[in-house]
């Protein structure tokens, strides 16, 4: 090599090592990857759903894989649903058994019932409740449709109504 083709290396080579340093400084301003940022404050989360509207709710409607389940029953007390936020938990009645369990609630809508225990009375309501918790069983979502809680499955055929307690 003559001393100009080195000469003309070195500064090659300096020319790179500036384009690195530049590509590195903008870099470092790019945004903040998607899922570092924080939700924006505006998001309605399920807690934030209910310290607004309420946490006792009274069953309006159940619908299983789009099959309406008959509340036209004989029952002894309201179809109630209760939610403790600061335990992430939730009880009610359901025609014939009391039941309760802890939920989860993620982003906007995502919600799971998780696993319910009842007591284990049998009564004339059984279809209705069975089908209760066959819809809490198969729902993934909430949402605010008026005055009502409504959770449904992903394909909507599966949804639970409530409307605010008195």
């Amino acid at each position: 090599k003559t001393q100009s083709d080195s000469q003309t290396e070195s500064a090659n080579q300096s020319q790179v090592n500036a384009d690195l340093v530049n590509d590195n400084d903008e870099n470092t301003e790019q945004p903040i990857n998607a899922t570092e940022q924080e939700a924006p404050a505006d998001v309605e989360t399920f807690e934030k759903t209910l310290a607004t509207r309420g946490e006792n709710w009274t069953l309006w409607r159940v619908t299983v894989d789009k099959k309406n389940i008959d509340m036209d029953v004989n029952i002894t007390a309201p179809l109630t649903l209760q939610f403790d936020t600061s335990k992430k938990s939730y009880s009610g009645f359901a025609g014939c058994n009391n039941f309760s369990g802890t939920y989860k609630s993620s982003g906007e809508s995502a919600f799971d019932f998780g696993s319910t225990v009842s007591t284990k009375k049998a009564c004339s309501a059984m279809d209705l409740e069975n089908g209760i918790f066959q819809a809490m069983d198969k729902v993934n979502r909430f949402g605010i449709k008026g005055d009502q809680l409504v959770f449904t499955s992903e394909d909507g055929y599966t949804e639970l109504v409530y409307s605010k307690a008195i």
